[in-house]
C-alpha cells in the first residue's frame, strides 16, 4: 500500500503563544491588544461600521487555542509573521515568506475560492491513488476468479468481480484525465498511466507515482 506524504499542520497554539509573548513585550493588556488589532484596519472598519474587537472574545480565543483562518490573519498581521512560520510537520523554506502589505484601509483575507479549488484538485489526485489501488486489486482478484471458473466450474466470482472491476477501471480513466490537467502530464505520461490500468497489478505502479503522492 502506498504511503502518502504527511502534510504540514497549522499550529494555532504556537500562534497564540507568540501573540501573548509579543503582547507582554509591548506592555499591553488584552483590552489594549484588542484596540491595536482593530486599529490595523481602522479606516475600513469605520467605513463598514464594524464594531470594535471584543477583548473577551480575544481572551476566549487565547484559551481555546483555535480560531478561524480569517481571524488568524488579523493576529498574524499584528505580529508581522506569515502563517507558514507556524506550520508543523515536514520542513519547508519559509524565511522569505511575508504577508502582503496592507494599510488602515484594507484587511487581509484568504482567497477561499482558490483555496477550495486547490483542495479539490488535491482530493482528485488522492482519489486516483485509491482508485488505482482498488483497480489493481480487483484486476488480480478477477484473474484468480477466472482461473477458478474454468478449473472448478465456479463462475460466481467472475460474475461478481467483473462489474466491480469494470466500474473501477472507468473511474480510474476519468480521474486520470482530470488529474492530468493539474499535473500537466504530456500525452506520453498520460498513456503510461492509462496503460498501467490494463496490465494486471499495474495500478500499484500508478499509485506510487511521486507526483501523485505529493
Amino acid at each position: 500500500m502506498t504511503r502518502l506524504a504527511a502534510a504540514p499542520v497549522f499550529d494555532g497554539a504556537a500562534l497564540i503563544s507568540a501573540l501573548d509573548a509579543e503582547r507582554v513585550k509591548r506592555g499591553l493588556d488584552w483590552n489594549g491588544l484588542a484596540v491595536e488589532l482593530y486599529g490595523q484596519s481602522a479606516e475600513l472598519n469605520a467605513r463598514l461600521g464594524d464594531h470594535a474587537m471584543c477583548p473577551g472574545a480575544l481572551v476566549r480565543t487565547v484559551h481555546r487555542g483555535t480560531m478561524s483562518c480569517q481571524y488568524a490573519l488579523i493576529l498574524l498581521r499584528w505580529l508581522d509573521r506569515a502563517p507558514e512560520e507556524f506550520l508543523t510537520g515536514p520542513a519547508s523554506a519559509t524565511e522569505h515568506v511575508r504577508l502582503p502589505a496592507a494599510g488602515p484601509g484594507h484587511r487581509l483575507r484568504w482567497e477561499l475560492p482558490r483555496l477550495y479549488a486547490a483542495l479539490d484538485e488535491r482530493r482528485r489526485e488522492l482519489g486516483l491513488i485509491w482508485v488505482a489501488l482498488a483497480e489493481a486489486i480487483s484486476w488480480l482478484a478477477l484473474i484468480v476468479a477466472t482461473i477458478v471458473k474454468y478449473a472448478a466450474d465456479a463462475p460466481l466470482g467472475v460474475h461478481v468481480l467483473g462489474p466491480i472491476h469494470g466500474v473501477l477501471f472507468l473511474g480510474y480513466v476519468v480521474l486520470a484525465l482530470e488529474v492530468r490537467r493539474r499535473l500537466q502530464w504530456d500525452y506520453r505520461t498520460l498513456l503510461t498511466v492509462l496503460a498501467e490500468s490494463i496490465v494486471p497489478g499495474g495500478g500499484f505502479l500508478a499509485a506510487r507515482r511521486p507526483d501523485l503522492r505529493g
